[in-house]
């Protein structure tokens, strides 16, 4: 086998192992009372604290999250079940509710921003090993790599 094929295999390998862990990685967060949500709802939750992006629909939940609205919709029914949120309607149209976090809710909220900001850090530290040059080159393979899947549904 050459020198060329090898590091193909040894490529094909990693990915596996990679996409491996990534499909099946489950972030719980635990909260005071060991109440969990997973990594999904942790992160809406965290959108919903954020007072830059104002009082957010489902609809808009959806858009920032790239997940169907109906999706939306189970997770903050189950999430206002268990105490994270609550729903207000707008008072000039009733159809349109705002979930608005608990204090429970924003103590999970600032759990994941923290979680986002050391694995923002641990990423970071995986590129700075890598010059420039190389970064772009991982880019370009990452984004020939999408276009594999880019028709696959």
């Amino acid at each position: 086998m050459t020198n060329r094929a090898k590091v193909i295999v040894n490529i094909q390998t990693q990915l596996k192992y990679f996409i491996r862990k990534m499909t099946t990685k489950t972030e719980f967060l635990n909260a005071s009372i060991n109440e969990e949500v997973n990594e999904t709802q942790a992160h809406i939750l965290m959108l919903l604290d954020q007072a830059d992006l104002g009082k957010l629909t489902n609809s808009r939940l959806a858009v920032l999250m790239n997940v169907s609205k109906p999706a939306i919709t189970k997770i903050i029914k189950v999430l206002e079940r268990e105490g994270y949120l609550i729903c207000r309607r707008d008072e000039n149209d009733r159809r349109i509710s705002y979930p608005e976090l608990t204090a429970m809710g924003r103590l999970v909220a600032a759990t994941h921003v923290t979680v986002h900001m050391q694995s923002n850090a641990r990423l970071v530290a995986v590129f700075d090993k890598y010059s420039e040059d190389e970064l772009v080159v991982i880019q370009k393979f990452i984004g020939d790599m999408g276009q594999l899947f880019k028709d696959v549904k």
